[in-house]
Formats: structure tokens, C-alpha cells, sequence
């Protein structure tokens, strides 16, 4: 793990990787030949505390993480500077302080005793450092991103540290407080859960350190499946994704590929699943080059910007694709094409799967969309019936794609209800595509949810 340390007598600073069993004693060696004072001479802060060296503790036993900032200071200046701050804090009065160092011993959970004032050097030596050093920079918004609008501003990236901090002290003096009542009584119900809770949380950190050793590579992210292709004699980035449905195109897609005239209208509707997206129609075939094989494929046009164009099931299916992630490649019809490394994958693809999106339609199509690795990929689409269709579908379970009839005219309504439920509500699910009467029945079923009405009309 790496540790950021600053020190108080100048601005430099140092990164250190350490291993969690190395001692104090150790660490301060490292600092000496680094950092060029003493070992005798260094007093540590760690979460604004002072740590007291013992040969047998290791720093995984002070609580260090990856990342975590420790200052140093020299041992000659530490009085001088105690006893302002103890001025600072108690007044001038020797009543005053007495009654502080008295203080000192006890538990504070509420942060009564926090002393932030020796933090102050430290923290400027850091927005300092990150201003000058972009890869400080990054590495410290990544753990703290909400230092990222207070950076330019020196009075308020103080503030905000010594927040952090204050909320790291008391944290730490809460969890003395429950440890002293559990010493206290231990058969006490409140310790005997503390004690449940510390065994949990202790095979937590023990199976979580395993898998960083043994299998390291689940914290890594996972590289997303791309191919290259052309599509109507136009080159596009595939996003494979054997969970989708069907072959998915976005509209600007269609437009760059000279296919956005054939966008068959009648097979509108709405992608429903882990947010909305609407489907704006489909194109029922087109030429698609892949490797030296010319396809034939129908596509499904859907709103959204997570990725231009998704490489279904469908298609897999119809031309027996193969995922061979042993050599890396797409095996369909009589032809191998290779997935693209991480560096050219479309960097919009990348940001959009940071955060799961949330993608709004409209529509009378309902269709699950699938989920890996912690990012959505774009939703699948059905075999959607035309305008107009009557034939009757049974009832489907909402893992499947339910596809509604075209709207009917709205049948008429009494005025009182009409006046059940919030006429934007009404007309909101009406857009969707199914008559007046059953949304307001299906409102009334909902106590007028238009969450819950909406899932009883797509799964009637």
C-alpha cells in the first residue's frame, strides 16, 4: 500500500509503498533515509492522533489503508507548538488547561477535543502538491472527489479536510466507546451485537484479503467485448453482447451508416428494464461486413448514448457466433474477427458504464435490459408487432419482452373518473399506447401508483 507523508518543517512530501506487516519502528527508518530526519527525532500523526511506536504493532494494526496520509513532525519543536495549541483550545487560564489535559484521557464521541490546528500545515502542503503534480492530483480526488470544486480555494479545501478528518476522529473515538462498553459488560445484549458485528466484519476483511492475493484480478475492471465491422460500407465499433436480445443501432448511428431513412416507424415503442430508453423503430435489413463474411441483419433503433451499435443474440444465434475469449475472437458464419483492446474502445462506451444510466423513452414497447458487471448494457429488443397487430399475446413475466397492441381510440370516460387521478398522469400513460379507460382502471388498482399502474398495463 502506498502512504502519503508530510511533513511540517518544509513543503516537500513523500509516497512510500509499505506492506501492511511493517512496524512503526520500520516506517520511521524509511522515513529517516528518506525524508532526512531522525528516527528518534520523528512524532507521527495518523488520523490526527499520535502514534506511539511499538516494535510488535504493525501498521495494519494502527488502521492504515492504501492511501492514508500520516505527518511528521520534529520531536525538538513538538513542545513549543503543543503548548500554543493547548492555548488555543483551553485559553490562557491554568484551570482551563488542567481541566484539558484531564479531558485528554476520556472517550470523545462527539468531537469536543478534536484538534485541528496542527493539520493546518499539512493540508496546505497538499492542495499545494496536487496543484503542481497532476498524478497526486488524481490520486487524492479519486478517495476524495469532493475536494475537486475546493481545490483553487485554500480556506475551503482546509474546511473540507478538517471535516474529513473530524468525521475519521470521531469515528475512531465512537469505536473506543463501544469497545470500552463491551469490556465493561460484555453479556450485555448492545455488546453482544458489537461482538457479532466485529466477527462479521472481520470475515469481511478476511475473505476481501484472500481475493486480493489469491485473485487479484476481480478488483480490476473487466474489458468490454468490441469488433470492428462496417455496416452499410460504414465503419462501426460492435459492442458484443450475447445478454442483449436483439441487434440494437442508435439513431445517429443509422443517420452515419445512410440507413436512417429505412427506420420503419410502426415498430416504435419503449425499452424498459434497468432505466427506460425508447425505441425509435426498426431497420429490417441491411449489409453488415464482418471480417471477410457479407451478413444480412435486421436492426432495432433505440435512443441512448451508451454505444452506437450492440451485436445481439439474435444475430448470434442466426449465424452461430462463437466467443472464443481464449484466442480473443469473434467466430460467426465462416469468419474470425478479433475484440479490440481496451484502447480503442469508444471512450463515450467507458464513461457512460462508469455509473449505470438512467435513459428516458416513450413508447408502447416493454423490454428487459441486461446488466454485467456492475454497468448496464444497452437493453435487448423483441420482435416487435406493427401498428395495428391484434393478435393476442399470454401473459409474460417481466424477465421477457411484453409487446402491446397499438393504441385503440380512448373509449369515454365518466368525469368523475377523470378526476380520480392527475390528468399529466393519465396522459402520460395513455402515450404509451393504451386506452384512457384501462389507465385509469389500472390506476385505481395502483391506489393511483403510476409506477405500479404502468407495470399491471404491460404485464396485462
Amino acid at each position: 500500500m502506498q502512504l502519503l507523508v508530510t511533513f511540517e518543517s518544509h513543503e516537500n512530501f513523500l509516497t512510500l509503498d509499505v506492506g501492511p506487516d511493517m512496524t512503526l519502528p520500520d516506517l520511521m527508518g524509511l522515513i529517516e533515509i528518506e525524508g532526512q530526519i531522525a528516527a528518534e527525532k520523528q512524532v507521527i500523526y495518523y488520523n490526527n492522533k499520535r502514534l506511539t511506536s511499538e516494535p510488535t504493532r504493525s501498521l495494519k494494526e494502527y488502521g492504515f489503508s492504501d492511501g492514508d496520509m500520516i505527518l511528521v513532525r520534529n520531536k525538538d519543536a513538538v513542545s513549543e507548538i503543543l503548548n500554543q495549541e493547548r492555548q488555543l483550545l483551553t485559553g490562557p487560564s491554568n484551570g482551563a488547561s488542567g481541566s484539558h489535559a484531564s479531558d485528554s484521557n476520556e472517550i470523545d464521541t462527539n468531537g469536543d477535543h478534536f484538534d485541528e490546528t496542527h493539520l493546518y500545515p499539512g493540508i496546505e502542503q497538499v492542495r499545494t502538491h496536487m496543484l503542481q503534480n497532476p498524478t497526486i492530483k488524481a490520486g487524492v480526488l479519486q478517495r476524495y472527489p469532493q475536494l475537486e470544486s475546493k481545490i483553487n480555494d485554500a480556506q475551503a479545501f482546509r474546511n473540507e479536510m478538517v471535516s474529513i478528518e473530524r468525521e475519521r476522529y470521531i469515528q475512531e473515538e465512537k469505536r473506543k466507546a463501544a469497545l470500552k462498553k463491551l469490556q465493561d459488560d460484555p453479556y450485555d445484549p448492545e455488546s453482544q451485537q458489537i461482538i457479532l458485528n466485529n466477527i462479521r466484519a472481520d470475515a469481511i476483511t478476511e475473505n476481501f484479503n484472500i481475493a486480493l492475493e489469491e485473485n487479484p484480478e476481480v478488483f480490476a475492471s473487466v474489458t468490454m467485448l468490441f469488433v470492428d465491422i462496417r455496416v452499410n460500407g460504414h465503419h462501426v465499433k460492435a459492442f458484443v453482447d450475447s445478454g442483449a436480445q436483439a441487434t440494437i443501432m442508435s439513431p445517429e448511428c443509422a443517420e452515419a451508416c445512410s440507413l436512417g431513412h429505412l427506420i420503419d416507424k410502426r415498430f416504435q415503442g419503449l425499452a424498459m428494464g434497468v432505466g427506460t430508453a425508447k425505441i425509435l423503430g426498426r431497420i429490417h435489413t441491411a449489409p453488415l461486413l464482418v471480417g471477410n463474411e457479407l451478413l444480412a441483419a435486421s436492426f432495432t433503433v433505440m435512443e441512448g448514448k451508451n454505444v452506437d451499435f450492440l451485436l445481439g443474440l439474435d444475430l448470434l444465434k442466426k449465424y452461430q457466433a462463437q466467443i472464443d475469449l481464449k484466442r480473443n475472437v469473434l467466430c460467426i458464419a465462416n469468419t474470425e474477427v478479433p475484440f479490440l483492446p481496451e484502447s480503442e474502445i469508444p471512450k463515450n462506451f467507458m464513461q457512460a458504464h462508469a455509473v449505470p444510466p438512467l435513459i428516458e423513452g416513450g413508447g408502447d414497447t416493454a423490454v428487459t435490459m441486461a446488466e454485467a458487471g456492475g454497468s448496464s448494457s444497452a437493453p435487448g429488443a423483441a420482435r416487435a408487432r406493427p401498428e395495428g397487430a391484434t393478435t393476442a399475446a399470454p401473459k409474460k413475466p417481466r424477465t421477457e419482452v411484453a409487446v402491446e397492441a397499438a393504441a385503440t381510440p380512448a373509449a369515454a370516460t365518466p368525469a368523475a373518473a377523470a378526476n380520480a387521478h392527475p390528468e399529466q398522469v393519465v396522459q402520460n400513460l395513455v402515450q404509451l399506447g393504451f386506452p384512457r379507460q384501462l389507465v385509469l382502471r389500472a390506476l385505481d388498482q395502483a391506489q393511483g401508483n403510476p409506477e405500479f399502474a404502468a407495470a399491471l398495463l404491460f404485464d396485462s
